[in-house]
């Protein structure tokens, strides 16, 4: 497959959006690299893929400072179950990241819950840990 139908086989690769960050009506957050010409009218889109992880750690980082820690709580915000089959979105990020669905998710084993969600929202995940432990650095 070439670099281009690669990047370009998913919604969320071609927003540059891995994290299938979706626009809500009336909510003003201007993300750090969106971008300005806005062509999808569901979900964000952003300048890079760096600036997408960016904002997926962003999310995860606002959650835990409201007490949602582990990848269980985390799922059922970032998925909720009203539009999400959220118990299989668990399983998944289980399986993907070997991180427990009660455990806390630290910074430590942030990637790799990164890195398996990106692999649910878009069937696989392009990114390597290296891509994004950087992107998370721009936060």
């Amino acid at each position: 497959m070439s670099r281009v139908a690669f990047f370009s086989s998913t919604r969320g690769l071609r927003n540059r959006n891995p994290g299938n960050i979706k626009e809500f009506e009336n909510d003003n957050t201007a993300w750090k690299g969106e971008r300005s010409e806005d062509t999808d009218p569901v979900f964000e889109e952003f300048e890079s893929f760096e600036m997408g992880i960016r904002a997926m750690y962003k999310i995860l980082l606002s959650y835990r400072r409201q007490g949602v820690i582990t990848v269980r709580q985390i799922i059922n915000r970032y998925a909720p179950p009203i539009e999400n089959t959220t118990s299989h979105y668990v399983t998944a990020v289980v399986q993907f990241s070997g991180v427990d669905a009660d455990d806390r998710v630290t910074d430590d084993n942030m990637p790799s819950v990164l890195g398996a969600m990106i692999r649910v929202e878009n069937g696989f995940n392009p990114f390597s840990e290296a891509f994004i432990l950087k992107s998370m650095a721009l936060a």
